[in-house]
């Protein structure tokens, strides 16, 4: 990994900032959807006979905000930029 930031001629202490950095951006990130996930919860489980404990979730609006458009909003980025990825591979190699 070294001689390859070296190549290329990024330093090796920048390369490690860069993942330190998106690791604590997801750490944030997680840390957050627990948090916010209190806000609606009624109680923290519902007990099923035939499944088990179930994360119970209110339905309130607050809670659709919450909890549900985060990832909606995620997928969507990451299929636009997976999408433009594609656009530039073939663009590049046709």
């Amino acid at each position: 990994m070294v001689d390859l930031a070296i190549g290329i001629g990024i330093p090796f202490l920048v390369m490690m900032l860069r993942k330190y950095n998106s690791m604590l951006f997801l750490l944030k990130l997680i840390c957050a959807t627990f948090c916010t996930d209190f806000i609606v919860q009624g109680h923290r489980f519902d007990i099923l006979e035939e499944i088990g404990c179930f994360p119970f979730t209110l339905n309130i609006w607050p809670a659709f905000v919450i909890l549900y458009v985060p990832p909606l909003l995620l997928g969507l980025v990451s299929a636009t930029y997976s999408g433009e990825l594609q656009a530039c591979r073939k663009l590049l190699f046709l």
